[in-house]
C-alpha cells in the first residue's frame, strides 16, 4: 500500500501499523528483553517491535529507538508519526533518546554511536 493511502486510513483508525519482524521474532525478542533496563532497536519502522520492547522491560526501563526517516512528499516522514504515536501509548518505561533525524535530499548522513546496547539487568 502506498505510504499516502496507509497513513490517512492510520490516521482515521482504519489500518494498523505495519512491522517488518514476524511474529515469530517479535516472540523471541520480548523474552530476551524481558525485564530489561536498557535496550536499543535499531530500525524502528512503524515501532510495531518498539512497543512489544518497552511494554515487557523494566518499569524503569529506558528504550533507545533509533531510525533515519527520511523526509516524504508530504514535507515529513508519515512513518515516524505514526512510530512516535504507538510508542507514546505504551506507559511502561521511558523511550527517551529517539534519534529519528529526519534527512532531507543533499543532507548528509548522520553518524550516530550507541554506548550502550542491550545491558542486563
Amino acid at each position: 500500500m502506498r505510504v499516502i493511502n496507509h497513513f490517512m486510513l492510520w490516521c482515521l483508525g482504519l489500518a494498523e501499523p505495519e512491522a517488518l519482524t514476524t511474529e515469530a521474532e517479535r516472540k523471541w525478542l520480548a523474552r530476551y528483553a524481558a525485564g530489561r533496563k536498557r535496550l536499543a532497536e535499531i530500525g524502528v519502522w512503524h515501532g510495531v517491535t518498539t512497543c512489544l520492547l518497552r511494554s515487557v522491560m523494566a518499569p524503569d526501563g529506558l528504550l533507545f529507538a533509533v531510525d533515519l526517516y527520511p523526509v516524504g512528499r508530504l514535507g515529513f516522514s508519515a512513518q515516524m508519526v505514526i512510530a512516535r504515536s504507538e510508542v507514546a501509548k505504551i506507559p511502561n518505561g521511558s523511550s527517551g533518546g529517539c534519534a529519528s533525524p529526519e534527512l532531507r535530499p543533499g543532507a548528509n548522513t548522520p553518524s550516530l554511536l550507541l554506548s550502550q546496547w542491550i545491558s542486563p539487568s
